[in-house]
């Protein structure tokens, strides 16, 4: 199949069709042309669909141009329809124009010679329009993935039009629900409110702001607001365009740091006095031992079997208590990490 933009030419009368083709063929050769005579090739050409335009005049033998209109359209709404007439008038071109007709071009030695030209406007018009509506949709998917909303206010901070997101982020199922409320009347901090109120007065921009907000559900949740001024200089009037983000994840995991930095900065402090109380515990097992020692090598040879028994066996006691020691400052140091969890205990009983 061809790359080539195609026009679908109809028209009931074989003299005109021709002319029109040789026209169109000669000033667009970029383009490809197809003719329908009557209504058979019609019904069998147009279901086929990926025309770049459809050509058609008013009056046809079968019927009128306003039956390939609404064929048309209902097959493929976004091509456009030319009417190519050699009889018409205003009533019907405004006909035409409410349902859907890119573009209307009397026949004649003029109309043959602008024919080329309005087929090349109205397509390149629908290619804007196409190319626009796929932007906006992949906007609009960039910022439901990114959780970023945006919105439109007049200077009295009312909400006039809202994307999907915002109603999402802030609690509402649709964005009609949003339309109409007061932009600083969702935030749950009533100075924050007053500074948005003041900015927008003020014909000045609200930049970062981050701030919490009630949702309808009752549940707290976070944004970064951004707006900025607009000025419409022909109607002399202000309106504000900005956008929301969804921060309550980032808050949650700010807060949970600060809880853990918390947690942290106690196990510190409890930390260094427990240190000299452990160093002072293993202090006494360790001159033990190293008494021990000395009195076994300086009594190596004179030293009766009972008493080097004896000695071994405190030697042994002081290491045992001393693994206890570490033992015990281990289990301590776990208890953030490997802390079982916690059971109903019998105070009386501990307390016994």
């Amino acid at each position: 199949m061809s790359d080539h933009p195609r026009i679908l030419l109809v028209d009931s009368d074989p003299n005109d069709r021709a002319l029109a083709a040789l026209v169109l063929r000669r000033e667009l050769p970029e383009v490809e042309i197809e003719e329908a005579g009557d209504a058979m090739v019609l019904a069998d050409r147009l279901p086929q669909g990926g025309f770049a335009a459809v050509i058609t005049e008013y009056r046809l033998a079968w019927g009128d141009g306003l039956q390939v209109l609404e064929s048309v359209k209902s097959l493929a709404p976004d091509c456009p329809v030319v009417f190519f007439a050699s009889e018409g008038n205003e009533t019907v071109a405004a006909d035409g124009l409410r349902r859907g007709l890119a573009a209307y071009v009397i026949k004649g030695s003029a109309g043959y010679l602008d024919l080329p030209g309005a087929v090349l406007r109205v397509m390149q018009r629908s290619g804007e329009l196409r190319a626009s509506r796929e932007t906006s949709a992949s906007y609009r998917r960039l910022t439901e993935e990114i959780e970023l909303g945006t919105f439109v206010t007049g200077n009295d901070g009312l909400l006039s039009e809202v994307s999907g997101s915002p109603a999402h982020i802030l609690g509402f199922e649709k964005s009609d629900g949003l339309k109409g409320r007061g932009l600083a009347g969702l935030l749950s901090d009533e100075a924050l409110q007053a500074q948005v109120l003041a900015s927008m007065a003020r014909g000045r921009a609200v930049r970062g702001l981050e701030a919490g907000v009630r949702r309808p559900d009752g549940e707290l949740g976070w944004i970064r607001l951004t707006a900025w001024p607009v000025v419409d200089t022909e109607a002399g009037t202000i309106r504000y365009e900005g956008a929301v983000e969804d921060i309550s994840g980032h808050r949650q995991a700010e807060r949970e740091l600060s809880e853990r930095a918390a947690v942290l900065g106690r196990s510190n402090e409890e930390v260094q006095p427990f240190a000299y109380v452990i160093s002072h515990d293993l202090q006494e097992p360790l001159q033990l031992i190293a008494r021990y020692r000395r009195m076994l090598a300086n009594r190596a040879s004179t030293a009766s079997d009972e008493e080097a028994t004896r000695y071994l066996a405190h030697l042994l006691q002081c290491s045992d208590r001393m693994q206890a020691l570490i033992d015990d400052v281990l289990s301590y140091a776990r208890v953030e990490t490997q802390a079982k969890p916690f059971t109903p205990v019998d105070f009386a009983a501990v307390v016994g």
